[in-house]
């Protein structure tokens, strides 16, 4: 398991290290403290993790920032802070538990134990995207995209009332976290298949999928996955 701790104050980070290395062992594969939000940020654009432990109140910064930033993020987040009235905020953003400080060992090996129940389990996908545009954080909900279009190093998310978001991710990189409703029916689209009306088979093996008023091309190698997905196959 990859971990990362996001705590300001050092006493605190050094017995969540202490605890989980007792509690995980040789489950441990990377465990990173990281003091500031800027040091969390950095770290989660450039290393894949599996589990973050975030308090809320880092030199007086906002975690929930980190939590915006990072929600499309395929890493589950424990908080683990004093503002106990912040936790239905943070399970609003599909944090897995809230734990409160202080804490002892037991609760902090019920949260760890929920991980790793979860990350038994097969993903259910990202609920949100974090759509970053003009300073601002917005969070789209996946239950309401239609299809993604990959556009060089970003992806262009299309959402059911017509409107167009661009995502800062690549489309390799959001296949990844979507839920498994969502297919790539060619190198530059990602379905909800769930919204597939009908497919189409043109001469010289051109495909294409109808998603209600909107339609995107099939490519040839990936009609039989499109075909299994809908039960065909």
């Amino acid at each position: 398991m990859r971990i990362a701790i996001v705590e300001d104050e050092a006493l605190i980070a050094r017995r969540l290290k202490r605890l989980l290395t007792e509690i995980l062992g040789t489950d441990i594969a990377s465990l990173r403290w990281l003091p500031t939000l800027d040091d969390a940020l950095e770290h989660l654009e450039s290393e894949v993790i599996d589990l973050l432990f975030l308090d809320l109140n880092l030199y007086g910064e906002d975690g929930f920032h980190l939590l915006e930033q990072a929600v499309a993020g395929s890493f589950h987040t424990i908080v683990v802070s004093a503002y106990t009235e912040q936790a239905i905020r943070a399970f609003d953003y599909g944090v897995l538990d809230f734990v409160p400080k202080p804490f002892d060992r037991e609760r902090l090996e019920a949260a760890v134990d929920r991980a790793r129940a979860v990350l038994r389990s097969p993903s259910e996908g990202a609920k949100v995207l974090a759509i970053r545009r003009s300073g601002i954080v917005e969070l789209v909900e996946t239950a309401k995209v239609v299809y993604l279009r990959g556009s060089g190093n970003y992806a262009e998310v299309v959402t059911e009332d017509g409107k167009t978001f661009l995502h800062d991710k690549t489309l390799d990189r959001l296949e990844q976290l979507l839920p498994p409703r969502f297919l790539r029916v060619h190198r530059s689209y990602l379905v909800d298949t769930e919204r597939i009306t009908a497919y189409r088979t043109y001469s010289g093996g051109r495909y294409e999928a109808s998603l209600g008023e909107e339609t995107v091309p099939v490519s040839r190698g990936r009609i039989a996955a499109l075909r299994e997905c809908l039960g065909e196959g």
